[in-house]
């Protein structure tokens, strides 16, 4: 089950020895182990002890293992010098074991995973790559990033294109 589905609040059913996890209007069986498991799971993300996370995609809740990961990180880039060619030789292994962890978890070739510095960046790979024409018409939502409104703006105004916003966030 991906990560993503594992952070939001569920309900439980118990249909004999499955559970229906309610997410987003998806559902997943879940045995009681697969349940138990999601619940050790949940302990790990600090922001779930305190109440519900519901995903927001900006930002989100960490598990301990990531924040130490993360310290741990800048640690050695610290220990070896910032923009040392040792340190960065060692970001782009790391990246390359995230990259194949990554493509193995999703059945794919690693060729096919991109890392970005955020979702903004990775929004803009796909805008800027497609063939844009006049006439073409691109739907937001109302809870877009502001970088990727901008950069649909600009998409628009050097190609022709119109833009539509869909209010799904009701205020």
């Amino acid at each position: 089950m991906p990560l993503l589905c594992m952070l939001y609040p569920f309900e439980e059913t118990k249909h004999s020895s499955l559970h229906t996890s309610r997410a987003a209007n998806v559902n997943y069986f879940l045995s009681d182990t697969a349940l138990e498991q999601l619940h050790q799971h949940r302990q790990t993300f600090p922001a779930l002890h305190q109440g519900r996370y519901f995903n927001y995609g900006g930002q989100g809740p960490m598990a301990e293992s990531a924040i130490e990961a993360i310290c741990q990180a800048h640690r050695q880039i610290q220990c070896q010098g910032p923009f040392s060619n040792t340190v960065n030789q060692w970001v782009i292994q790391e990246a390359d074991k995230t990259r194949n962890a990554i493509a193995a978890e999703l059945s794919v070739a690693p060729t096919t995973i991109s890392l970005t510095e955020n979702v903004t960046a990775g929004c803009n790979i796909p805008l800027w790559g497609l063939p844009w024409q006049a006439g073409d018409h691109i739907l937001l939502s109302d809870c877009e990033h502001p970088g990727i409104v901008a950069a649909v703006q600009e998409v628009c105004r050097r190609f022709g294109v119109s833009y539509t916003v869909c209010p799904c966030f009701t205020r």
